[in-house]
């Protein structure tokens, strides 16, 4: 099938459902940013049969330079595979991300029809991810509340795709400077969120470091940070997928 094709059916699957995926598998594997990096892709392959949910955290194409063949592959995937394959939007699902950072001009090369799709398909990709066994939180960017109910989060997307974890002075949350968008959310937001909805996990994607993966403890919970794309610009970057089961965590090397 096309592109086109796959888009259009993941599309017709998904229109109507929920934003937030709820779940209770019991061994999940999650996979970070893959920006167009399509030597992640044939790995996850390899593994995926071993889990009962992979989970893409988001940002699957722009800046390398196979996009159209990881989002190929991973509706391929989907596709024969819905109840174990999650999506999740990230801020680069977006056609005026797509024109700045690469993704637009691939299309175009490799097949133009898509973009007659494409944002309809981005609105209809997940943007939460809960497992309640394993107490998961999952989403691409980070969360700017500490809702009522956690279908509240959905009003507030752009927070969702666009924060991050303020790594500098954990402690507080304040406005994103680094992106412009977004907040950088930090423990007087995270930790009350974890408590009040009993999580342990906070798993995101959106940034990247050198070691592919950055873990901050608090407590006996975790909010992990994934990266798993070394695709040109990041060369230099040990890129990492995570599983998490009933024991705990566990960390995968793919560079």
């Amino acid at each position: 099938m096309t592109l086109k094709e796959l888009i259009r059916k993941y599309i017709l699957e998904n229109k109507n459902s929920s934003k937030i995926v709820y779940d209770n598998s019991s061994k999940v594997l999650f996979i970070g940013d893959i920006h167009g990096d399509f030597d992640t892709i044939i790995k996850i392959k390899n593994i995926m049969k071993d889990y009962d949910k992979v989970v893409f955290l988001g940002d699957y194409v722009d800046r390398g330079r196979y996009g159209y063949e990881v989002l190929k592959e991973i509706l391929e995937s989907y596709l024969k595979e819905k109840d174990k394959i999650v999506l999740l939007k990230g801020n680069h699902e977006n056609l005026l991300m797509n024109k700045f950072y690469g993704f637009y001009e691939e299309i175009l090369k490799k097949e133009s029809d898509v973009l007659e799709i494409i944002e309809e398909f981005y609105n209809s990709l997940k943007l939460i991810y809960i497992n309640n066994r394993l107490k998961i939180f999952a989403v691409h960017g980070g969360i700017n509340i500490v809702p009522e109910k956690l279908e509240e989060l959905l009003y507030y997307e752009e927070y969702l795709l666009w924060s991050d974890f303020n790594w500098g002075n954990p402690c507080i949350t304040t406005y994103n400077i680094y992106r412009g968008v977004g907040v950088l959310f930090g423990l007087d937001l995270l930790k009350p969120f974890m408590e009040k909805f009993n999580f342990k996990y906070f798993v995101r994607g959106h940034e990247y470091f050198e070691e592919g993966i950055r873990i901050f403890e608090f407590g006996n919970k975790f909010l992990i940070t994934l990266f798993s794309s070394n695709e040109y610009p990041y060369n230099f970057v040990k890129k990492k997928i995570l599983e998490i089961n009933k024991e705990g965590y566990k960390i995968i090397d793919l560079s």
